[in-house]
């Protein structure tokens, strides 16, 4: 997951700059953004509603004044990545991996610069860059925590084209990463709170792996901790941002105005018990499976409902729910369970068994056989055995 910060390419330049012979490019606009793109047209405008619309989330967190942007933003997309690195390598000596952005001092003409690939890849680049632009036209130069631990937060939210609309979807790839940190089995540095809160690019980039998962793990921390001092944190140092300051110099402001009064020890215990209890959808799985196994079945189900918040299309947390209500003898909510895993794509043989089981103890036998008939068709190495059995019981 190694990846250097692109900031470092983002320039300050004098004067405007020539695009190298590369397609035509088209120009579509929206509220707040001018698109440039070699795909064509419809792509221009699909791309700036797309970022009009996560405009909405971006400043949902940051709660900046868009009428007082005095331009529109520009983004200028590439056909593909042969052009976008045959135009950089004119302005910096490094290929770039992801999208740039070009910053000048005069807003207009700063833009940012992305290459279209077909796949999700393009979403998640735009979203994660597109943030740093956002926040850039504002404040120039906010500490560099605060850009990509929030580019990374809100990466992997979901664009609805037709409604034209954003859906937030918690990014977790640095969970494992985080906790690993923290409990020293990861081999990367931990970074002190004092230092990530004042960090530059080359620090950053000697300890990237750190940076990135503490950069997004503070973000989460202060935007959804349920200790409001800590959601109160991030709004004083959104508030403390000085649009004429250096990067620096917004750090230190940052961390006397704003970091001073909080206690150390009190922030890590704190930080390290929200970071704890933020489980991926693989945790919370084995965690509901462990509780099960021990009849801890109000556990087990808490962490099951709070996989399906993390993937509500996987098979696995409704089958256990199926179980759970089985045992407590809701059988109705059991079926509607193994039904909606059945929907997900969970094994057929198991369902149908688990269905066929459930009817026979709801005394509704006709539907029992029509279950466990088709437990056995499904998986006649699996089910059919224990079905014939439960069949030859219904019979008697």
């Amino acid at each position: 997951m190694k990846r250097l910060l692109t900031i470092t390419a983002m320039l300050f330049f004098v004067g405007a700059v020539a695009y190298a012979q590369t397609g035509a490019f088209q120009e579509a606009t929206s509220t707040y953004y001018r698109v440039f793109s070699e795909v064509g047209l419809t792509h221009a405008q699909e791309t700036a509603d797309m970022l009009d619309a996560y405009v909405s989330l971006y400043n949902s967190y940051l709660h900046f004044n868009t009428n007082a942007l005095e331009t529109k933003l520009k983004v200028r997309i590439f056909a593909n990545k042969t052009n976008f690195d045959s135009y950089l390598s004119t302005l910096i000596p490094q290929k770039r991996g992801s999208f740039v952005y070009l910053q000048y001092k005069d807003l207009a003409k700063s833009e940012l610069l992305g290459f279209y690939v077909d796949d999700d890849g393009f979403r998640k680049a735009i979203v994660h860059h597109g943030f740093v632009q956002f926040l850039k036209a504002f404040v120039p130069n906010p500490p560099l925590w605060l850009q990509k631990g929030f580019a990374v937060y809100l990466e992997k939210s979901t664009y609805n084209a037709e409604t034209q609309a954003v859906q937030f979807v918690d990014n977790l790839v640095w969970v494992k990463t985080v906790k690993n940190i923290i409990n020293g089995a990861s081999g990367y540095d931990f970074i002190s709170l004092q230092d990530l809160l004042t960090l530059g690019v080359s620090r950053a980039n000697m300890a990237i792996e750190s940076f990135y998962a503490e950069s997004w793990a503070l973000i989460s921390f202060l935007t959804d901790s349920s200790l409001n001092r800590y959601n109160r944190l991030l709004w004083d140092t959104l508030s403390a941002l000085d649009a004429g300051a250096t990067m620096s110099e917004n750090g230190a402001s940052i961390v006397s105005e704003v970091f001073s009064w909080v206690s150390t020890d009190e922030f890590y215990t704190d930080f390290q018990n929200y970071i704890d209890d933020v489980k991926t959808f693989p945790e919370l799985v084995t965690d509901g499976m462990a509780f099960y196994a021990s009849s801890d079945f109000d556990g087990a189900e808490n962490f099951f409902l709070r996989a399906i918040e993390r993937n509500e299309q996987h098979d696995i947390p409704y089958y256990y729910l199926g179980l759970i209500n089985y045992a407590r003898r809701d059988y109705n909510l059991a079926a509607y369970y193994y039904l909606t895993s059945q929907q997900m794509g969970g094994e057929l043989g198991l369902t149908y068994y688990a269905l066929g089981v459930n009817a026979y103890a709801d005394n509704r036998f006709d539907a029992a056989k029509s279950y466990l008939s088709k437990a056995s068709e499904a998986d006649p190495f699996g089910y059919g055995e224990k079905s014939m059995a439960l069949l030859e019981k219904i019979g008697q």
